[in-house]
């Protein structure tokens, strides 16, 4: 063959190769929407032939019609991404509940999927706080030797709702940066930009201000004999301790619920922030027909809401599941296969979201966290200033002001100072609460 055949046949292996990746990721969006859906059904099942005692008590009613409600919005997401990616299962629906169409009020840009992520998002938070008040029993009047979350004998205590609303809240507040902060860079320039992460990172100020419940504990057999002893001692009363949350099983899934946390927070979440900063940023050094032709927020896609639909389900399905055994609806075991069940439909959707976050970045951040943890905001500076670094040799300083990673690397040390300053504070709140 001549070096221009040669040259011509690596092209159709290359574009080949493009088509046949394609494809398979096609086929695994398509799967995981069509697994979300199963899930979904299930929990439907479940839910419809007992749907007056779980909703419709007058006690704790505000969680009850809070808990309506945000399934309610969980099942819309559902059936707008099965008319979307599952067509042939909702063939009388051809247009997409949530089909986007842009709006401006005083200026902010809005459409169908940005009031959709409010209204989850807030509901989320009302379905949390609701909890907490509504039904939720302080951690002191229980003697539980593990968390109740995946154990029928266990209860889930008034500190692990609350410390649960913290991650609601930092979910509404990422979602409402990854889709303003484009307008943000528009408008602000390459400041405005960074500016936003660190508004974003600084929710993580207040984190003190809620309980910390450690995954560790639910898997550590030092930890659990030792809460079990003391629930026996206790005798029966409020104490709903029992051996079987020595199980191997169970402890696996706590273990695994830790490290998909760490991935969550340091890959999904830093990760992401910073990856979507990085391209902000780039964006503003395109042309109008670049930006003309360049692809939608990923906010819009529907891989991402796909992937963040999975996300918010996991947030609360987990504790609605206990609840259903709770009340003899479901079996523990068939309660632990739908969470291994969801917990696996996220980690598909993970990989559609993953060319977004910034690898380098989220590995400093992970180590930064191993060496001092509770620092996320200086972290964040850190990890941003390395990726500032990696972007100038790769792709030259264009996009990004000349002394940014030293800028950057200079706030350090402030930060840290603020953040021990709110960490002190928030102790002294949760204490007085």
């Amino acid at each position: 063959l001549s070096p221009r055949s040669s040259r011509l046949r690596a092209r159709g292996d290359v574009a080949s190769l493009r088509r046949r990746f394609c494809t398979a990721m096609s086929g695994l969006l398509q799967a995981c929407a069509a697994c979300a859906g199963l899930y979904f059904t299930a929990v439907l099942v479940v839910v419809l032939p007992n749907f007056t005692r779980l909703f419709a008590l007058r006690f704790g009613r505000a969680h009850r019609v809070a808990g309506v409600v945000h399934l309610s919005v969980l099942l819309l997401g559902m059936v707008d991404l099965s008319v979307r990616l599952l067509p042939w299962l909702l063939p009388f629906v051809t247009t997409p509940p949530l089909d986007i169409r842009n709006y401006s009020i005083y200026g902010l840009k809005l459409n169908a999927f940005a009031v959709y992520d409010l209204v989850l998002g807030v509901s989320g938070i009302l379905l949390t706080y609701t909890a907490a008040t509504d039904f939720g029993i302080p951690k002191a009047r229980l003697r539980n030797a593990a968390s109740g979350a995946l154990d029928a004998n266990q209860t889930v205590t008034r500190e692990e709702i609350t410390e649960h609303l913290f991650y609601q809240i930092l979910n509404v507040s990422q979602v409402v940066y990854l889709r303003y902060v484009y307008v943000v860079g528009e408008v602000f320039g390459t400041k405005g930009v960074v500016a936003a992460l660190l508004a974003t990172s600084s929710v993580w100020l207040a984190r003190s201000i809620f309980p910390t419940n450690r995954f560790s504990d639910n898997y550590n057999r030092r930890v659990l004999a030792s809460r079990l002893s003391t629930s026996e001692r206790h005798g029966n009363g409020t104490t709903n301790a029992t051996s079987a949350d020595l199980r191997a099983f169970t402890s696996f899934m706590y273990r695994l619920k830790k490290y998909q946390y760490v991935f969550l927070k340091h890959v999904l979440q830093h990760g992401l922030n910073i990856g979507v900063a990085m391209e902000s940023v780039l964006r503003l050094t395109f042309t109008d027909s670049e930006i003309a032709n360049a692809p939608a927020p990923l906010v819009d896609c529907v891989q991402f809401r796909l992937y963040w639909l999975c996300v918010n389900s996991a947030f609360v399905f987990e504790f609605f599941m206990q609840t259903l055994v709770k009340k003899r609806m479901l079996k523990q075991r068939i309660m632990l296969g739908a969470n291994v069940f969801l917990m696996l439909t996220s980690s598909m959707a993970v990989f559609f979201v993953l060319k977004q976050t910034h690898f380098p970045a989220s590995i400093v951040s992970l180590a930064l966290n191993f060496l001092k943890p509770g620092r996320e905001l200086r972290n964040v500076l850190v990890a941003l200033a390395v990726a500032v670094t990696l972007e100038s040799t790769s792709v030259g300083t264009e996009g990004w002001p000349v002394g940014t990673t030293a800028a950057l690397l200079l706030c350090a040390a402030p930060a840290t100072a603020v953040e021990k300053r709110a960490r002190a504070l928030g102790v002294r709140a949760r204490r007085r609460i």
